[in-house]
Protein backbone atom coordinates (compact mmCIF):
# COMPACT_ATOMS: atom_id res chain seq x y z
CA UNK A 1 0.00 0.00 0.00
CA UNK A 2 2.91 2.25 0.93
CA UNK A 3 4.16 1.98 -2.32
CA UNK A 4 0.84 2.38 -4.24
CA UNK A 5 0.89 5.98 -2.22
CA UNK A 6 4.55 7.17 -2.92
CA UNK A 7 3.68 6.40 -6.61
CA UNK A 8 0.93 8.63 -6.49
CA UNK A 9 2.71 11.48 -4.53
CA UNK A 10 5.50 10.96 -6.73
CA UNK A 11 3.55 11.27 -10.35
CA UNK A 12 1.01 14.10 -9.17
CA UNK A 13 4.23 16.09 -8.02
CA UNK A 14 5.66 15.92 -11.20
CA UNK A 15 2.40 16.04 -13.56
CA UNK A 16 1.35 18.97 -11.43
CA UNK A 17 3.81 20.86 -14.61
CA UNK A 18 2.23 19.26 -17.44
CA UNK A 19 -0.16 21.96 -18.33
CA UNK A 20 0.96 24.04 -21.15
CA UNK A 21 3.42 22.21 -21.38
CA UNK A 22 5.28 21.20 -24.96
CA UNK A 23 5.49 17.63 -26.54
CA UNK A 24 9.53 17.50 -25.42
CA UNK A 25 8.14 18.39 -22.13
CA UNK A 26 5.69 15.89 -21.48
CA UNK A 27 8.18 12.69 -23.09
CA UNK A 28 10.83 14.24 -20.42
CA UNK A 29 8.47 14.14 -17.62
CA UNK A 30 7.16 10.85 -18.62
CA UNK A 31 10.80 9.63 -18.96
CA UNK A 32 11.31 10.89 -14.88
CA UNK A 33 7.34 9.28 -13.67
CA UNK A 34 8.97 5.83 -15.17
CA UNK A 35 12.39 5.76 -13.62
CA UNK A 36 10.17 6.53 -10.51
CA UNK A 37 7.74 3.54 -10.87
CA UNK A 38 10.92 1.40 -11.42
CA UNK A 39 12.50 2.62 -8.35
CA UNK A 40 9.44 1.91 -5.99
CA UNK A 41 7.65 -0.99 -8.30
CA UNK A 42 9.10 -4.64 -7.45
CA UNK A 43 7.95 -6.33 -10.73
CA UNK A 44 7.21 -10.22 -9.23
CA UNK A 45 10.66 -11.66 -10.33
CA UNK A 46 12.05 -14.77 -9.01
CA UNK A 47 15.71 -14.42 -7.83
CA UNK A 48 16.03 -17.50 -5.48
CA UNK A 49 18.61 -20.45 -6.49
CA UNK A 50 16.14 -23.63 -5.31
CA UNK A 51 13.41 -22.85 -7.38
CA UNK A 52 12.43 -23.87 -10.61
CA UNK A 53 12.12 -20.57 -12.31
CA UNK A 54 15.42 -18.68 -11.00
CA UNK A 55 16.20 -15.92 -12.95
CA UNK A 56 19.39 -14.60 -11.87
CA UNK A 57 18.40 -11.19 -12.88
CA UNK A 58 16.05 -11.30 -10.48
CA UNK A 59 15.35 -8.48 -7.84
CA UNK A 60 12.98 -10.38 -5.98
CA UNK A 61 11.33 -13.30 -4.91
CA UNK A 62 7.57 -12.49 -5.11
CA UNK A 63 7.02 -15.55 -8.26
CA UNK A 64 9.26 -18.18 -7.29
CA UNK A 65 8.28 -21.50 -8.16
CA UNK A 66 9.19 -23.58 -5.36
CA UNK A 67 9.11 -27.83 -4.92
CA UNK A 68 6.92 -27.20 -2.35
CA UNK A 69 4.50 -25.35 -4.79
CA UNK A 70 4.70 -28.05 -7.37
CA UNK A 71 4.14 -31.15 -5.28
CA UNK A 72 0.87 -29.02 -3.79
CA UNK A 73 -0.12 -28.75 -7.14
CA UNK A 74 0.34 -32.66 -8.20
CA UNK A 75 -1.62 -33.46 -5.08
CA UNK A 76 -4.57 -31.12 -6.01
CA UNK A 77 -4.83 -32.59 -9.63
CA UNK A 78 -4.85 -35.86 -8.05
CA UNK A 79 -7.99 -34.86 -5.72
CA UNK A 80 -9.53 -33.59 -8.73
CA UNK A 81 -9.01 -37.19 -10.57
CA UNK A 82 -10.39 -38.89 -7.66
CA UNK A 83 -13.08 -36.54 -7.09
CA UNK A 84 -12.13 -35.23 -4.11
CA UNK A 85 -11.45 -31.90 -5.58
CA UNK A 86 -14.53 -31.12 -7.32
CA UNK A 87 -16.73 -29.04 -5.38
CA UNK A 88 -20.58 -28.41 -6.36
CA UNK A 89 -20.73 -24.79 -8.37
CA UNK A 90 -17.53 -25.60 -10.31
CA UNK A 91 -17.53 -26.45 -14.20
CA UNK A 92 -14.73 -28.77 -13.95
CA UNK A 93 -14.17 -30.72 -17.72
CA UNK A 94 -11.20 -34.03 -17.60
CA UNK A 95 -10.34 -35.56 -21.28
CA UNK A 96 -8.54 -39.05 -21.20
CA UNK A 97 -7.01 -40.53 -24.44
CA UNK A 98 -5.24 -44.23 -23.49
CA UNK A 99 -3.75 -46.98 -26.43
CA UNK A 100 -2.95 -49.82 -24.42
CA UNK A 101 -1.22 -52.83 -25.63
CA UNK A 102 -1.40 -56.39 -24.46
CA UNK A 103 0.98 -59.08 -23.65
CA UNK A 104 0.26 -60.65 -27.10
CA UNK A 105 0.63 -57.33 -28.93
CA UNK A 106 -3.02 -56.61 -29.43
CA UNK A 107 -4.04 -53.19 -29.29
CA UNK A 108 -7.01 -50.93 -27.65
CA UNK A 109 -8.06 -47.52 -27.77
CA UNK A 110 -10.50 -45.32 -25.78
CA UNK A 111 -11.32 -41.50 -25.15
CA UNK A 112 -13.35 -40.20 -22.38
CA UNK A 113 -14.57 -36.92 -21.91
CA UNK A 114 -16.63 -35.87 -18.52
CA UNK A 115 -17.68 -32.27 -18.05
CA UNK A 116 -19.98 -31.90 -14.53
CA UNK A 117 -21.33 -28.34 -14.02
CA UNK A 118 -24.59 -27.10 -12.22
CA UNK A 119 -25.59 -26.34 -15.40
CA UNK A 120 -25.81 -29.89 -16.22
CA UNK A 121 -23.43 -32.90 -17.19
CA UNK A 122 -21.74 -34.55 -20.19
CA UNK A 123 -20.13 -38.08 -20.47
CA UNK A 124 -18.92 -39.10 -23.96
CA UNK A 125 -16.63 -42.41 -24.46
CA UNK A 126 -15.29 -44.04 -27.51
CA UNK A 127 -13.36 -47.43 -27.90
CA UNK A 128 -11.90 -48.91 -30.25
CA UNK A 129 -10.93 -52.93 -30.31
CA UNK A 130 -9.72 -54.40 -33.31
CA UNK A 131 -12.26 -53.58 -36.23
CA UNK A 132 -15.21 -53.37 -33.05
CA UNK A 133 -15.32 -49.62 -32.29
CA UNK A 134 -18.30 -48.11 -29.72
CA UNK A 135 -19.15 -45.02 -29.26
CA UNK A 136 -21.95 -43.62 -26.73
CA UNK A 137 -22.47 -40.51 -24.55
CA UNK A 138 -25.19 -38.43 -23.11
CA UNK A 139 -25.50 -34.58 -22.33
CA UNK A 140 -28.49 -33.89 -19.62
CA UNK A 141 -29.35 -29.62 -19.09
CA UNK A 142 -32.29 -27.93 -17.97
CA UNK A 143 -34.87 -26.46 -20.10
CA UNK A 144 -36.01 -22.71 -19.94
CA UNK A 145 -39.30 -24.55 -18.84
CA UNK A 146 -37.19 -25.96 -15.45
CA UNK A 147 -37.53 -29.52 -17.01
CA UNK A 148 -34.75 -31.90 -18.01
CA UNK A 149 -33.52 -31.96 -21.84
CA UNK A 150 -31.42 -34.94 -22.63
CA UNK A 151 -29.13 -35.58 -25.28
CA UNK A 152 -27.99 -38.99 -26.32
CA UNK A 153 -25.00 -40.04 -28.64
CA UNK A 154 -24.81 -43.46 -30.35
CA UNK A 155 -22.46 -44.48 -32.78
CA UNK A 156 -22.08 -41.08 -34.67
CA UNK A 157 -25.57 -39.84 -34.19
CA UNK A 158 -27.36 -37.92 -31.82
CA UNK A 159 -30.68 -38.19 -30.77
CA UNK A 160 -32.71 -35.65 -28.61
CA UNK A 161 -35.59 -35.78 -26.10
CA UNK A 162 -37.21 -33.64 -23.35
CA UNK A 163 -38.20 -35.09 -20.41
CA UNK A 164 -41.04 -33.47 -17.82
CA UNK A 165 -38.65 -34.24 -14.44
CA UNK A 166 -37.92 -31.61 -13.04
CA UNK A 167 -34.20 -30.66 -13.64
CA UNK A 168 -33.16 -29.12 -10.07
CA UNK A 169 -34.97 -31.89 -8.48
CA UNK A 170 -32.51 -34.72 -9.31
CA UNK A 171 -29.61 -32.85 -10.40
CA UNK A 172 -28.46 -30.87 -7.14
CA UNK A 173 -25.98 -30.58 -4.30
CA UNK A 174 -26.98 -33.65 -3.05
CA UNK A 175 -27.57 -35.74 -6.39
CA UNK A 176 -24.10 -34.31 -6.93
CA UNK A 177 -22.26 -35.69 -3.29
CA UNK A 178 -24.08 -38.91 -4.16
CA UNK A 179 -22.82 -39.15 -7.64
CA UNK A 180 -19.40 -38.53 -6.74
CA UNK A 181 -19.46 -40.87 -4.28
CA UNK A 182 -20.93 -43.67 -6.08
CA UNK A 183 -18.18 -43.07 -8.96
CA UNK A 184 -15.51 -43.29 -5.59
CA UNK A 185 -16.84 -47.02 -5.15
CA UNK A 186 -16.91 -47.59 -8.96
CA UNK A 187 -13.24 -47.05 -9.06
CA UNK A 188 -12.83 -50.29 -7.22
CA UNK A 189 -14.71 -52.30 -9.80
CA UNK A 190 -12.54 -54.13 -12.24
CA UNK A 191 -15.78 -54.74 -14.99
CA UNK A 192 -16.02 -53.63 -18.27
CA UNK A 193 -18.72 -53.69 -20.88
CA UNK A 194 -18.18 -57.32 -21.40
CA UNK A 195 -19.39 -57.80 -18.34
CA UNK A 196 -22.96 -56.29 -19.47
CA UNK A 197 -23.65 -59.58 -21.84
CA UNK A 198 -23.63 -57.45 -24.67
CA UNK A 199 -21.23 -60.01 -26.62
CA UNK A 200 -18.59 -57.44 -26.91
CA UNK A 201 -14.92 -58.51 -25.93
CA UNK A 202 -13.08 -57.53 -23.27
CA UNK A 203 -12.97 -53.68 -23.06
CA UNK A 204 -9.77 -51.60 -22.47
CA UNK A 205 -9.74 -50.07 -18.97
CA UNK A 206 -11.62 -46.92 -18.97
CA UNK A 207 -10.69 -46.20 -15.38
CA UNK A 208 -7.20 -44.57 -16.34
CA UNK A 209 -5.64 -42.45 -12.95
CA UNK A 210 -2.72 -42.02 -10.94
CA UNK A 211 -2.18 -44.85 -9.27
CA UNK A 212 -2.97 -45.43 -5.29
CA UNK A 213 1.06 -46.20 -4.55
CA UNK A 214 1.74 -42.07 -6.10
CA UNK A 215 2.34 -39.98 -2.73
CA UNK A 216 3.31 -36.70 -4.73
CA UNK A 217 4.84 -35.37 -1.72
CA UNK A 218 7.40 -37.67 -1.92
CA UNK A 219 7.74 -38.24 -5.67
CA UNK A 220 11.57 -36.94 -7.16
CA UNK A 221 10.93 -34.61 -9.83
CA UNK A 222 13.30 -34.19 -12.70
CA UNK A 223 14.10 -30.64 -12.73
CA UNK A 224 11.67 -29.22 -15.16
CA UNK A 225 11.35 -28.23 -18.68
CA UNK A 226 9.98 -24.55 -19.77
CA UNK A 227 7.24 -24.95 -22.04
CA UNK A 228 5.46 -22.49 -24.33
CA UNK A 229 2.65 -22.25 -21.57
CA UNK A 230 4.18 -22.96 -18.47
CA UNK A 231 6.38 -26.03 -16.95
CA UNK A 232 7.10 -29.87 -17.51
CA UNK A 233 8.12 -32.34 -14.52
CA UNK A 234 8.68 -35.90 -14.83
CA UNK A 235 8.80 -38.54 -12.07
CA UNK A 236 8.77 -42.26 -12.19
CA UNK A 237 7.00 -44.61 -10.35
CA UNK A 238 7.96 -48.40 -10.43
CA UNK A 239 6.52 -51.11 -7.78
CA UNK A 240 8.82 -53.90 -7.74
CA UNK A 241 9.88 -55.18 -10.69
CA UNK A 242 6.00 -55.71 -12.29
CA UNK A 243 5.28 -52.08 -12.92
CA UNK A 244 7.07 -48.79 -14.14
CA UNK A 245 4.94 -44.96 -14.76
CA UNK A 246 6.86 -42.35 -16.03
CA UNK A 247 4.59 -39.24 -15.60
CA UNK A 248 4.89 -36.31 -16.92
CA UNK A 249 2.92 -33.58 -15.19
CA UNK A 250 2.15 -30.31 -17.96
CA UNK A 251 1.89 -26.99 -15.31
CA UNK A 252 0.55 -23.97 -16.52
CA UNK A 253 2.64 -20.21 -16.03
CA UNK A 254 -0.19 -20.32 -12.47
CA UNK A 255 1.79 -23.44 -11.39
CA UNK A 256 -1.74 -25.89 -11.99
CA UNK A 257 -1.36 -29.19 -13.23
CA UNK A 258 -3.49 -29.12 -16.56
CA UNK A 259 -2.54 -32.24 -18.31
CA UNK A 260 -0.33 -35.46 -17.38
CA UNK A 261 1.00 -37.73 -19.89
CA UNK A 262 1.81 -41.57 -18.45
CA UNK A 263 3.54 -44.40 -19.87
CA UNK A 264 3.11 -47.63 -18.48
CA UNK A 265 4.86 -51.11 -18.72
CA UNK A 266 4.21 -54.38 -17.31
CA UNK A 267 6.42 -57.50 -16.96
CA UNK A 268 3.98 -59.42 -19.00
CA UNK A 269 5.02 -56.93 -21.86
CA UNK A 270 1.95 -54.80 -22.41
CA UNK A 271 1.83 -51.28 -22.06
CA UNK A 272 -0.49 -48.05 -21.81
CA UNK A 273 -0.07 -44.70 -23.12
CA UNK A 274 -2.28 -42.35 -21.41
CA UNK A 275 -3.17 -38.81 -21.13
CA UNK A 276 -5.37 -36.76 -19.03
CA UNK A 277 -6.10 -33.03 -19.89
CA UNK A 278 -8.07 -30.41 -17.74
CA UNK A 279 -10.21 -28.87 -20.13
CA UNK A 280 -10.16 -24.96 -20.27
CA UNK A 281 -13.47 -23.31 -19.48
CA UNK A 282 -14.26 -22.10 -22.97
CA UNK A 283 -14.16 -26.31 -23.85
CA UNK A 284 -16.12 -27.26 -20.87
CA UNK A 285 -19.05 -24.59 -21.33
CA UNK A 286 -19.27 -25.54 -24.77
CA UNK A 287 -19.55 -29.46 -24.11
CA UNK A 288 -22.73 -28.58 -22.31
CA UNK A 289 -24.43 -26.46 -25.08
CA UNK A 290 -27.01 -28.57 -26.29
CA UNK A 291 -27.29 -28.29 -30.48
CA UNK A 292 -30.62 -26.35 -31.53
CA UNK A 293 -30.87 -28.46 -34.91
CA UNK A 294 -31.69 -31.86 -33.25
CA UNK A 295 -35.12 -32.70 -33.62
CA UNK A 296 -37.08 -34.60 -30.98
CA UNK A 297 -36.54 -38.34 -30.83
CA UNK A 298 -38.12 -41.02 -28.56
CA UNK A 299 -34.75 -42.29 -27.19
CA UNK A 300 -33.64 -46.02 -27.05
CA UNK A 301 -32.08 -46.36 -23.53
CA UNK A 302 -32.35 -49.03 -20.81
CA UNK A 303 -34.37 -47.91 -17.39
CA UNK A 304 -33.46 -50.36 -14.23
CA UNK A 305 -36.29 -49.93 -11.55
CA UNK A 306 -36.52 -48.64 -8.42
CA UNK A 307 -34.73 -51.68 -6.43
CA UNK A 308 -32.84 -53.32 -9.68
CA UNK A 309 -33.93 -54.69 -12.23
CA UNK A 310 -36.66 -57.25 -11.44
CA UNK A 311 -38.02 -60.58 -13.38
CA UNK A 312 -41.10 -59.61 -15.17
CA UNK A 313 -42.60 -62.70 -12.63
CA UNK A 314 -45.53 -60.06 -12.48
CA UNK A 315 -45.25 -59.19 -16.00
CA UNK A 316 -45.58 -62.99 -17.36
CA UNK A 317 -49.76 -62.67 -18.07
CA UNK A 318 -50.70 -59.28 -18.24
CA UNK A 319 -51.18 -59.43 -22.01
CA UNK A 320 -53.33 -63.01 -22.64
CA UNK A 321 -56.70 -61.13 -23.21
CA UNK A 322 -54.83 -60.03 -26.03
CA UNK A 323 -55.93 -61.67 -29.55
CA UNK A 324 -53.18 -60.85 -31.29
CA UNK A 325 -50.62 -61.54 -28.93
CA UNK A 326 -47.56 -62.99 -30.11
CA UNK A 327 -45.47 -63.97 -28.05
CA UNK A 328 -45.01 -64.95 -24.42
CA UNK A 329 -42.95 -62.20 -22.88
CA UNK A 330 -43.13 -63.78 -19.65
CA UNK A 331 -40.88 -66.15 -21.30
CA UNK A 332 -37.85 -63.59 -22.09
CA UNK A 333 -36.11 -63.89 -18.34
CA UNK A 334 -35.94 -67.87 -19.19
CA UNK A 335 -34.79 -66.65 -22.43
CA UNK A 336 -32.79 -64.48 -20.88
CA UNK A 337 -30.85 -67.30 -18.84
CA UNK A 338 -30.39 -69.78 -21.60
CA UNK A 339 -28.49 -67.04 -24.08
CA UNK A 340 -25.37 -66.79 -22.27
CA UNK A 341 -24.95 -63.39 -22.68
CA UNK A 342 -26.46 -63.22 -26.25
CA UNK A 343 -29.35 -60.85 -26.74
CA UNK A 344 -32.81 -61.41 -27.97
CA UNK A 345 -34.57 -59.11 -29.88
CA UNK A 346 -38.46 -58.94 -30.44
CA UNK A 347 -39.05 -57.23 -34.03
CA UNK A 348 -42.06 -54.68 -34.44
CA UNK A 349 -41.86 -54.58 -38.02
CA UNK A 350 -43.79 -51.35 -39.11
CA UNK A 351 -45.49 -51.21 -35.55
CA UNK A 352 -45.06 -48.67 -32.76
CA UNK A 353 -43.29 -48.04 -29.73
CA UNK A 354 -43.95 -45.40 -27.05
CA UNK A 355 -42.30 -44.42 -23.98
CA UNK A 356 -44.53 -45.40 -21.14
CA UNK A 357 -47.17 -44.96 -23.99
CA UNK A 358 -50.02 -47.55 -22.25
CA UNK A 359 -50.77 -46.56 -18.81
CA UNK A 360 -51.64 -49.76 -17.78
CA UNK A 361 -48.14 -50.97 -17.90
CA UNK A 362 -45.49 -50.35 -15.25
CA UNK A 363 -43.99 -47.43 -15.36
CA UNK A 364 -40.42 -46.54 -17.29
CA UNK A 365 -40.77 -49.19 -19.95
CA UNK A 366 -41.50 -48.75 -24.00
CA UNK A 367 -45.11 -50.15 -24.70
CA UNK A 368 -45.60 -51.48 -28.19
CA UNK A 369 -47.73 -53.01 -30.19
CA UNK A 370 -48.12 -54.84 -33.88
CA UNK A 371 -49.59 -51.21 -35.35
CA UNK A 372 -49.99 -47.76 -34.55
CA UNK A 373 -53.95 -48.18 -35.40
CA UNK A 374 -54.61 -50.76 -33.22
CA UNK A 375 -56.53 -49.52 -30.04
CA UNK A 376 -54.28 -52.34 -27.77
CA UNK A 377 -50.74 -52.67 -26.39
CA UNK A 378 -48.77 -56.16 -27.62
CA UNK A 379 -46.30 -55.86 -24.73
CA UNK A 380 -44.10 -53.41 -23.29
CA UNK A 381 -40.43 -53.96 -22.73
CA UNK A 382 -37.32 -52.29 -20.72
CA UNK A 383 -35.68 -51.20 -24.15
CA UNK A 384 -36.27 -50.66 -27.84
CA UNK A 385 -34.38 -49.30 -31.05
CA UNK A 386 -35.83 -47.71 -33.84
CA UNK A 387 -34.04 -49.01 -37.16
CA UNK A 388 -35.80 -47.26 -39.65
CA UNK A 389 -39.51 -47.73 -39.32
CA UNK A 390 -39.24 -51.44 -37.74
CA UNK A 391 -38.50 -51.30 -33.80
CA UNK A 392 -36.90 -54.03 -31.68
CA UNK A 393 -37.42 -54.38 -28.28
CA UNK A 394 -35.48 -56.43 -25.35
CA UNK A 395 -35.66 -57.32 -21.87
CA UNK A 396 -32.03 -58.86 -21.77
CA UNK A 397 -29.40 -56.06 -21.61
Amino acid sequence: MRKILAVLFACSIVLAGCMGSSDDDVDEIVDVVDEIVDAVVDLPECNDETSYNYDENASNNLACFTEAMLKQSVTEFANLLNSDGVEWGETVGIKTDSRQTDSSGDTASFTSTVVTSPDGMYVYTKMTMGFVVIEMGELMTENPDGTTNIVSIWMGDSFQMNSEMVFDDFYNAESFTDLRNDSADDSNDDGDLGDLGLGLPDTPDTDVGIPDEFNPAEALYEAGLATDNGYAFTTTLKIDDDYTNVMTFILSSEFKVTELRMDETWMDGSSAVSVITVLDDATASALLTKDESLIEHALPFSVEPMGGMDDHDDHDDHNDDHDDHNDDHGDHDDDHDDHDGEIHWTPYYGGYCEWEGNPEDDDNVWSCKDDASNSYWDDWWYYCELHGDDWFCTDNL
